[in-house]
This record gives C-alpha cells, structure tokens and sequence, in this order.
C-alpha cells in the first residue's frame, strides 16, 4: 500500500512539474502564439507515436485553420459554442477559397483532427484555462455529419489495360507496374530500396519496410510474371551499391519525388 501511494504521489508530481513547465514556456515565449505551440508539441506526440510524415502532414493542414483562428487565446476556455463559431468561420473561408462549401467527409475529417488534437491535450494536461484551470474537451459534443460510404470503383479491363500500356519512360511504367501488381501504397514504394526486393526464385517477395500502419511492414509476395518491367529496372544497379540505393532511383541515387 506504502509504495502504491508513494509511486502514485511520484507520477502526480512529475505531472505537475511538467504542467508548470508547459506553461511557463507557453506564457514567456513572445516569438509563437500558444496555439502554434500546441500544434507543434502535438505533431511531435504524433512523430514519437511513430505516426507517418503524410499522416502529421494532414493533422497538421486539418488543424492549422484553428490554430490561426484561436491565436492567443486559452485553449482551456473553449466551449461548444466557440468551436461551432469556428466551424462556421472555417466553412465561409472554405467556400471562399474554393468556391463550394466544404463535402460532408471534409467536414467529418476537421472535426476527426480536432477530436484527436484536444484528446492529446487533455491526457498531456495542457487543455489549460487562462487561469491555469484544467478544462475539459468541449469535441465530446460536436457531432460529425454523416457520410455515406461510396462503393470501391475498380478499374474495368479496358482500363486497366490502358494503364499498363501507356506511353511513357520506362523508369514511370516500373511505378505504375510495381503499385499495380504489389497494391504497394505510394509512401511504402518510395521508400523501397533493391536490397528490399528478393528474386531468388520460389521466393520472390518484397520487404515492407516503412508502411502507414504496423501491419503494413511485412513481406509481400512479388512474381516476376506480373512484373516484368520491375523485375528488368532491379537489375540495373551495380552489385556493390544496390543495397543503399532506392528501387526507382534519380541520378544522384535517391529515390524520385
């Protein structure tokens, strides 16, 4: 029971130093407004959770309309009502901007970051009051507009033939054959290097290393039948530096933007 207390009385009080400390560093900083700051101690929660840059990239687009809207004001103090004054600013700068109102799954996709953000907030202790009152998620009570789930599209043969065919360099139709046979996402393709592609026959397969999500980073089947233009641009590269360099590498042997 004695150290229960005490280990419990241990975390209380790193939590409020570190409570102090955010807060300090909030208050004394003249160069960034508080709100910038969260941003950037929330993109750097995200970095540590291992979350993938595209990822951090569309927190931070969804995001940074509110941080420029709420300035230098508590974020603490918000309530519903504030938030839903913000929703109807970002929309009137949104159709502004793009001559539409936003769709329904943009709309389900802002109040989706701004859910996370303040839940980020809340268990770092930082969803403070301008009078260093811990206040509570004010996202608990927006609601997000339906969005009903499209049907895949699949591309039909014709179409697909199209594809595979097209006119282009070589070094482009090796893309579009590799996402097309592997179902590789874009992120884990670039990130591919030739070490991580084995041709060793009956074992063919590609190494997964970088991926969205943790699943992602396995060992994928690769054939070298459905891939044949692939399979030619693996052979390219000299023995010696194939391991280092990208499997769609430019002249400088980094992998193409």
């Amino acid at each position: 029971m004695l150290e229960q207390a005490y280990e419990s009385e241990r975390r209380s009080s790193c939590s409020a130093r570190y409570t102090v400390y955010v807060v300090d560093s909030l208050q004394n900083s003249a160069s960034l407004a508080v709100a910038e700051q969260l941003l950037q101690l929330f993109d750097s929660h995200l970095r540590r959770r291992g979350r993938a840059e595209s990822t951090r990239r569309q927190y931070a687009y969804s995001l940074r309309p509110f941080g420029e809207w709420l300035g230098t004001r508590a974020v603490g103090d918000l309530t519903v009502g504030d938030l839903e004054l913000f929703l109807t600013h970002w929309e009137a700068e949104f159709q502004l901007r793009n001559g539409h109102p936003p769709s329904a799954a943009t709309m389900r996709g802002t109040i989706g970051a701004l859910r996370v953000f303040f839940s980020y907030l809340e268990q770092a202790d930082l969803l403070l009051g301008s009078d260093g009152a811990r206040g509570r998620s004010p996202v608990r009570a927006l609601h997000s507009p339906p969005c009903p789930q499209r049907p895949n599209d699949f591309l039909r043969p014709y179409e697909d033939r199209a594809l595979l065919t097209v006119d282009v360099p070589h070094h482009h139709s090796a893309i579009v054959w590799l996402l097309r046979y592997t179902g590789l996402r874009v992120a884990e393709a670039h990130a591919l290097t030739v070490a991580d592609v084995d041709l060793t026959p009956e074992r063919e397969a590609i190494a997964i290393q970088v991926s969205k999500t943790r699943r992602g980073a396995a060992s994928s089947p690769f054939f070298r039948s459905s891939c044949p233009s692939c399979t030619s641009t693996s052979h390219t590269f000299d023995d010696e530096l194939a391991g280092a360099r990208a499997l769609r590498c430019s002249r400088r042997s980094t992998a193409p933007r």
